[in-house]
């Protein structure tokens, strides 16, 4: 009994638990097209260039754009100048109806020396500081409809912390 509620309570193995999911019911490849034009539209988003020449990647994660065979997604970071902090997320189709995004890493400081996942080495307000944040300045922002799936932890888990 101790060990079926003990799952409600931590956090379940792996990074999947620990990412802000969002449902898009479009194709990856026009969602990829999406973010790509509003980069370009709003280069303010796009890492800088000084950043990515000292830091090609942190942690193994990429600090641009790219497709990422052993995930299996295509992976984005943008960069909030006014936060000077990035933030990384994935997107994967999921089935023949759409795609899925993941947020996953907030990276601070001018080096992106700072490097945290949320909801587990960020408390659970600042992660849902920074999902507000990345949905306001961004999602919001690509004008295409898209559900909030949640951030795959138990719900007691976000009582107690």
């Amino acid at each position: 009994m101790i060990l079926l509620f003990g799952d409600y309570i931590a956090p379940r193995a792996g990074s999947g638990s620990f990412t802000e999911k969002y449902k898009f019911n479009i194709d990856e490849d026009k969602l990829i097209n999406a973010i790509e034009k509003f980069k370009q539209d709003n280069p303010q988003f796009v890492v800088p260039k000084e950043i990515l020449l000292q830091n090609r990647t942190t942690h193994g994660l990429r600090m641009d754009s790219g497709y990422d065979a052993i995930r299996n997604a295509y992976g984005f970071t943008l960069y909030f100048r006014q936060k000077a902090e990035a933030m990384t997320f994935w997107i994967m189709q999921q089935d023949i109806n759409g795609c899925e995004v993941g947020l996953t890493v907030i990276t601070k400081g001018p080096t992106f020396d700072t490097m945290k996942l949320l909801y587990r080495q960020l408390s659970i307000k600042e992660s849902k500081e920074a999902k507000n944040f990345f949905e306001e300045q961004f999602l919001d922002k690509l004008s295409i409809k898209y559900e909030k799936e949640g951030n795959g932890l138990p719900i007691v888990y976000n009582w107690f912390h």
